[in-house]
């Protein structure tokens, strides 16, 4: 057909053919451009039926206007041929791009991926579903843009079906199960479709292979692809439950919505330039222990949950910080004549637009904080004290609660001044001090000030308090009366938004504080507080392993600019305190400056924990306990504190009243809680042995049956009651989409089933694509002890003992229990002894593990005896004389 005419469009050259018909490039000689034709083969348009599914899916493909999806300009006909006149896309498909540039750059390969879910989602918010979605469908312009082309099997949901029943479309290896199988296909089909195009952009191969047709669908249908990783050292984590998710069998297990998954993907891809600039990476393949139990535990606001670094299929074994208590709490004791000066203040009632309640919050918290920093007032934390927004209770009943004489509560209204856009808003502000013991206002007032006026309202109100308790004021707490945070009122706010995060430590809400703080340090180059703020998440995120070691230089930034504008004071010795804990586990530095910090805000229990966590991770376990204490007293009602309680004599193997203090905080919390539950359960399996009991806790108190953290956890509780056909199911390949997953643990778990069940040549494959994910973790970052401790397990499993031991005396190096005996470093040694064991080195497990038996941790007799990759130690008298020794001392 080349140089006739259709119409009035000149054929100029062949571009391509495929089953759905031919596309020449023409040029439309009315409208002077070049355009595609595609014509549709006349067999199947010969067919009434076929010709009114092929109208029918053009019209709705014509509907489609968007920069990712080639547009349809005309449906017509010619000497008996239908075609279409499309937008005319130069360059090359995705496919040849592909087989050419082997791998994509990663963050290139994001952009595309992005472009192209971009474009599916438009039509399926139209009602379209392509069907037809693979590499060679997909058009790269020459200024890498990507044009999602071949709607012509696309068909409007709810039309009428067309689809010969039992027919399969589409290319083999890019179809759905269901679509593979035959049967009605929806938008999720689609989103599979991607998923597979997602793994070949990625690693350049395809997720499901055959030598024919067959051979394809029943990989696809029955059939786990490899993870990523084998092929690309270049993934990441997240990447991989993207791709897993978009690829789960079941379509109610995949994406449901196609913007869901570009959320996912953009979000990574913001990652990316975070990294560039500093601010984040890709994401570890496990997170460690951060500054507490509870926070490791993934009980924070944020939505993201603790990655889970197992060695191993460890029955019952909880990957999270502890340090040593010994002795009863003593927080809620009876009231006694010093509660006339413990103050709490309670969250002031935002009475105005409800995306102000930040900000009310970040005003109570400021006068909080000031009245804090006066030696003489005891003051709740607010922890506690935001226990009581909005709350029903009396103000006897509160202050019962919190064990104080007085409250101060307040409300804040909104008002609009003038008409003109931007026009400063007005607050009326109206705080009121309550005698807990006769309900009698000690003392009110009214402020009527603008936003960039609030801090001087803040520190009459503190002043004002503390004048009607009668608290004598010495030259310091008079300067932290008077002190103001910033005059920028808009930096101010920057710094309240970040405040609402610090405490959260998922990656997201690390991203977006980091973000805060730095606007407001844009808005005022002179606010100490917010380069303080900075320079402590910016540090926690290397701290956490959530972001690379470049972002120490943000956190020096910060820091230095604190000292510079302030050397001496609270925000300095703050900063310079969290830099050393959490940039270089410095642990004699960061105390250095945190005590003064102390001493300056004797109330601030966020200072008392820090303290606390630093002298555990120096094994003075009895000093941070008693800093604890009083922290607790301050903050009866948050549940961290019972929970760092519990774990504390957990790690002391002081069940009994660990199990106590477990029970109380989740009575505290007011809500069940997966990553309580599963510190309960190993309290309880720890103080009696007995597996069914841990299993009927764990069950009882769990809030979510999903998560990876679950599905790992039930899988042990399977493993260790014998049950290994739940085991299995527990370990499913959707888990594989979780967010919180940890694919080289998913992976030597299933690798343990199929020792267990028999499987060797199974389980081998299994660890052996273990031991792939571990390796390129570690060729990302050779610091990363958790994935040379999963990879020396792995390769143990395989038989490479020099290779085990290689690696798991890394693991040890680089996190010794010289620098953490409070949880990682324990996990370390443990995972040596398990690699010991497994290599035949009885005499080199037996010898650490008797060394791990004898300090503070989480690794019970009972824990040992349970543990199947020791199970070859059993057999020696030596083995056997030590767990007596443990068991009599328990």
């Amino acid at each position: 057909m080349i140089g006739s005419n259709v119409s009035h469009y000149k054929i100029i050259d062949k571009l391509g053919e495929g089953g759905m018909g031919v596309v020449y490039k023409a040029e439309d000689t009315k409208l002077d451009r070049v355009v595609a034709l595609k014509f549709l083969p006349q067999a199947l348009t010969a067919d009434p039926v076929e010709r009114d599914r092929f109208y029918q899916e053009a019209r709705a493909a014509s509907q489609l206007l968007h920069p990712n999806v080639t547009a349809i300009f005309e449906i017509n006909e010619s000497d008996g041929q239908i075609y279409l006149a499309m937008e005319y896309v130069g360059g090359t498909t995705l496919k040849k791009r592909i087989q050419h540039e082997n791998p994509i750059p990663l963050g290139k390969g994001l952009d595309l991926a992005i472009q192209l879910c971009t474009g599916i989602s438009a039509a399926h918010e139209k009602g379209i579903v392509h069907r037809d979605i693979k590499s060679e469908n997909i058009l790269i312009t020459p200024k890498g843009d990507l044009k999602i082309t071949d709607f012509g099997l696309a068909k409007l949901k709810g039309a009428t079906k067309l689809t010969k029943t039992g027919s399969t479309l589409g290319t083999a290896a890019y179809m759905s199960p269901e679509q593979a199988r035959g049967e009605d296909v929806d938008a999720r089909s689609d989103i599979f479709s991607c998923g597979v195009v997602f793994y070949e952009l990625f690693t350049g191969k395809l997720p499901f292979e055959g030598e024919h047709q067959a051979a394809i669908l029943y990989s696809l249908v029955n059939e786990e692809p490899s993870p990523l990783a084998r092929f690309s050292s270049q993934t990441t984590p997240e990447l991989q439950r993207i791709v897993s998710k978009a690829l789960a069998k079941e379509k109610e297990e995949r994406y449901q919505h196609a913007d869901e998954m570009l959320a996912d993907l953009k979000r990574e891809r913001k990652g990316m330039e975070y990294a560039r600039s500093g601010f984040t990476t890709a994401q570890p393949q496990a997170f460690p222990s951060g500054t507490s139990a509870a926070q490791t535990s993934g009980m924070t606001s944020g939505p993201s949950k603790l990655r889970w670094a197992i060695a191993g299929i460890l029955i019952l074994l909880l990957l999270i910080g502890g340090y040593f208590y010994s002795g009863k709490f003593s927080g809620n004791q009876p009231s006694t004549n010093s509660q006339v000066r413990r103050i709490a203040v309670l969250p002031f009632e935002n009475v105005g637009p409800s995306d102000k309640e930040y900000f009310a919050d970040g005003l109570t918290d400021e006068i909080r904080t000031k009245l804090s920093g006066l030696s003489g007032l005891a003051v709740i934390a607010r922890a506690s004290s935001m226990q009581y927004k909005k709350t029903t209770k009396s103000v006897s009943e509160i202050g019962a609660d919190l064990n104080v004489g007085y409250l101060l509560q307040g409300t804040i209204r909104w008002e609009e001044s003038g008409n003109a856009p931007g026009a400063a808003a007005h607050l009326l502000v109206t705080p009121s001090l309550v005698k807990i013991s006769d309900g009698t206002q000690v003392w009110s007032q009214s402020f009527e000030v603008t936003q960039s006026s609030v801090f001087q309202m803040q520190s009459d109100i503190a002043q004002q308090v503390s004048g009607a308790l009668a608290v004598a004021l010495n030259p310091v707490d008079k300067q932290t009366i008077e002190s103001k945070p910033t005059t920028n009122s808009e930096a101010y706010d920057y710094y309240l938004r970040g405040l609402e995060l610090i405490e959260s430590f998922s990656k997201r809400d690390l991203q977006e504080g980091i973000r805060l703080f730095s606007k407001a340090t844009e808005l005022d180059p002179k606010f100490g507080g917010a380069y303080a703020q900075l320079c402590r998440i910016s540090a926690f995120a290397v701290f956490g392993q959530q972001m690379p070691d470049s972002l120490l230089g943000l956190a020096k930034k910060s820091l230095d600019k604190v000292l510079e504008l302030e050397p001496n004071s609270y925000d300095a010795n703050y900063a310079q305190g969290y830099y050393y804990y959490y940039a270089f586990r410095n642990y004699d530095q960061a105390l250095r400056y945190f005590t003064p910090a102390l001493d300056a805000q004797p109330n601030n229990t966020i200072l008392m924990k820090a303290i606390s966590f630093v002298k555990r991770r120096q094994a003075k376990f009895q000093e941070s306990r008693d800093l604890l204490v009083k922290s607790s007293e301050l903050d009866p009602q948050a549940w961290r504190t019972w929970f760092e309680l519990a774990y504390n004599e957990l790690v002391m193997r002081q069940y009994r009243s660990a199990d106590e203090h477990l029970k109380r905080a989740l009575l505290v919390s007011r809500r069940k809680s997966t990553s309580l539950a599963g510190i309960h359960s190993l309290i309880v399996f720890s103080m009696n042995g007995d597996v069914k009991a841990a299993h009927d806790v764990y069950d009882a108190e769990v809030d979510e049956t999903t998560s990876w953290l679950y599905r790992l956890r039930n899988c042990q509780f399977h493993m260790a009651e014998g049950n290994l056909t739940a085991a299995r199911n527990d370990l499913s390949r959707s888990a594989l989409g979780e967010v919180d997953i940890d694919s080289a643990s998913y992976f030597l778990s299933l690798g343990t089933l199929d020792k267990q069940t028999g499987s060797p040549g199974q389980a081998r494959a299994r660890f052996d694509t273990a031991r792939g994910i571990a390796q390129h973790a570690v060729l990302r970052n050779p610091k990363d002890f958790i994935a040379r401790s999963n990879l020396g397990l792995a390769l143990a499993y395989l038989g490479d003992k020099a290779g085990a031991l290689e690696q798991g005396k890394k693991a040890v190096e680089l996190m010794p229990l010289e620098k953490d005996p409070l949880d990682v470093g324990p996990q370390m040694l443990y995972t040596l002894v398990q690699i010991y064991a497994i290599t035949g080195d009885s005499d080199s497990a037996i010898d650490t593990l008797d060394r791990l038996l004898s300090i503070p941790n989480i690794y019970s007799v009972r824990f040992v005896e349970l543990d199947p990759d020791l199970k070859s130690l059993n057999s020696s008298p030596r083995f056997q004389k030590m767990l007596e020794k443990y068991r009599q001392a328990s």
